[in-house]
């Protein structure tokens, strides 16, 4: 009996440990702008991002495409920073295969007006998502600098979509 508690047990906590490794819908990827590293949501799942930071961080008003979330004190990093977000969309070239070309490149068009959103989208490709870019700002320096910085901000990000 005891060992069959002690079994179950094991299998719960592993099996909650797998699940939670899985979880992770939001796809928040590294963007080096600036000399340092931003981050990025591209996808459906970036609409649901900017609807968690502003239930998390409310002091911003949810006022055309660009959000600044100002003075943020994040547990493990040494001075507040600011998230500079824009709300757009993203897109690619295709890869040619001739001689001429550098392979595919990638752009983001910022949301200016309600307008420009529209028109973004009805002329939206294949190769064309829509997405977020999330500017991390110190003072007037953008982009974190240090890989321990910038896995604390990620978690902190995370935690906030998943929150």
């Amino acid at each position: 009996m005891k060992q069959s508690l002690i079994l179950l047990f094991t299998v719960c906590a592993l099996s909650n440990y797998s699940n939670s490794q899985n979880s992770n819908s939001c796809k928040l990827t590294e963007l080096i702008k600036g000399g340092g590293t931003n981050f990025q949501v591209v996808g459906i799942e970036s609409n649901a991002f900017v609807d968690s930071l502003f239930a998390k961080l409310p002091k911003t008003k949810r006022k055309g495409y660009i959000w600044k979330f100002k003075n943020l004190e994040i547990a493990g990093l040494s001075e507040p920073v600011t998230l500079q977000v824009h709300q757009g969309i993203q897109g690619g070239t295709e890869k040619k295969s001739d001689s001429s070309c550098c392979g595919s490149r990638t752009y983001f068009h910022t949301f200016t007006s309600e307008k420009y959103k529209q028109q973004l989208l009805s002329k939206q490709t294949e190769l064309e998502q829509p997405g977020i870019i999330i500017y991390v700002k110190r003072g007037r320096n953008y982009g974190l600098k240090s890989k321990e910085e910038t896995e604390i901000l990620r978690d902190y990000l995370v935690s906030i979509f998943e929150g």
